[in-house]
């Protein structure tokens, strides 16, 4: 079987463009090109990743950060075990959801503390209880909360293995991430003494 192929510089279409129809081919692309650089630069710029600036004032304790679109994960190291940080955003917006890892053998103390708002919780050693958890704003006394507050820190512990010991996750309230802050700092005691 025999087919009709034809070489694309024979075709007839092609030896039809006469030099005014290739220079309005040649017009055309460029206002296509033009038009594409004109939408790439009305187009907002890309938003920098969160970049933080993050510091533990004690010897023994270390924190890091690290971040996605969507997540920011402060993570807490404490040899002693009662030790306070401070996080702040030095670049791009704050991530959606801000978790807190705690690397500790028990949490019965912990603030959350951004702009004039301070969150405690205190949760029993003996988890045979649920954790109890007040917000103070500005100078007023603190009022105890419970999960429907915008003010909730979600606390959950997982165990890691023997050699790591527990993780308490601490989820920030959703009242800090309503309130444009970009500065939090924490407070942990494991055990009181």
């Amino acid at each position: 079987m025999k087919t009709n192929f034809a070489h694309p510089i024979r075709h007839p279409e092609f030896l039809a463009c006469t030099p005014k129809r290739f220079q309005h081919v040649l017009v055309v692309v460029a206002l296509i090109d033009a038009l594409l650089v004109i939408l790439a630069a009305c187009a907002p710029p890309p938003q920098p990743s969160a970049q933080f600036y993050a510091e533990a004032p004690r010897s023994g304790d270390g924190v890091t950060v690290t971040s996605s679109n969507d997540l920011a994960v402060v993570e807490v190291w404490s040899e002693s075990g009662i030790g306070e940080a401070r996080v702040s955003l030095t670049q791009g917006a704050m991530p959606a959801s801000v978790e807190i890892r705690l690397h500790l053998d028990g949490l019965e103390g912990f603030t959350f503390a951004y702009d004039d708002v301070i969150v405690s919780a205190e949760i029993p050693s003996t988890r045979e209880s649920n954790p109890i958890e007040s917000a103070q704003i500005g100078s007023a006394a603190p009022v105890e909360i419970d999960a429907s507050s915008p003010y909730w820190l979600e606390i959950s512990q997982s165990v890691t293995d023997a050699e790591e010991g527990s993780v308490f996750t601490v989820q920030a309230p959703a009242d800090f991430h309503s309130s444009g802050e970009t500065l939090f700092s924490i407070t942990w005691v494991d055990f009181y003494r």
